[in-house]
C-alpha cells in the first residue's frame, strides 16, 4: 500500500505500507511500514518500522535480519543496524550498530556500537563502544570504551 505526495519516488517490497510526503525518496523492504515527511530519503530493510520527519535521511536495517524501529525528527540523519530501536530528535545525527537502543535529543551526535543502550539529551556528542550503557545530559561530550556504564548529567 503506497500513498505518495507529488514528485516522490517509492520502491516498496511486498506487503509494505508506505506514506511519503512530496519530493521524498523511499525504498522499503518487504513487510515494512514507512512514513516519510516531505523531501526525506528513507531506505528501510524488511520488517522495519520507520517514521521520518521532513528533510530527514534514514537508513534502517538494510543488512540481513533487519526489523529496525526508527523515529527521526526533521532534518535528522540516522543510520541504524538491524534490530535496532532509534528515536532521534530534530537535526540529530545518529549511527547505531545492530541491536542497539538509542534515544537522542535534538541536535545531538551519537555513534553507538552494537548492543549499546544510549540516551543523550539535546546537543550532546556521544561515542559509545559496543555493549555500553550511556546516559548523557544536555551539551555533554562522552566517549566511553566498550562495555562501559556512564551517567553524565549537566
Amino acid at each position: 500500500t503506497v500513498t505518495a505526495g507529488s514528485r516522490s519516488i517509492v520502491t516498496a517490497g511486498t506487503r509494505s505500507i508506505v506514506t511519503a510526503g512530496s519530493r521524498s525518496t523511499v525504498t522499503a523492504g518487504s513487510r515494512s511500514i514507512v512514513t516519510a515527511g516531505s523531501r526525506s530519503t528513507v531506505t528501510a530493510g524488511s520488517r522495519s518500522i520507520v517514521t521520518a520527519g521532513s528533510r530527514s535521511t534514514v537508513t534502517a536495517g538494510i543488512t540481513a535480519g533487519s526489523r529496525s524501529i526508527v523515529t527521526a525528527g526533521s532534518r535528522s540523519i540516522v543510520t541504524a543496524g538491524s534490530r535496532s530501536i532509534v528515536t532521534a530528535g530534530s537535526r540529530s545525527i545518529v549511527t547505531a550498530g545492530s541491536r542497539s537502543i538509542v534515544t537522542a535529543g535534538s541536535r545531538s551526535i551519537v555513534t553507538a556500537g552494537s548492543r549499546s543502550i544510549v540516551t543523550a539529551r539535546t546537543r550532546s556528542i556521544v561515542t559509545a563502544g559496543s555493549r555500553s550503557i550511556v546516559t548523557a545530559g544536555s551539551r555533554s561530550i562522552v566517549t566511553p570504551g566498550s562495555r562501559s556504564i556512564v551517567t553524565c548529567w549537566y
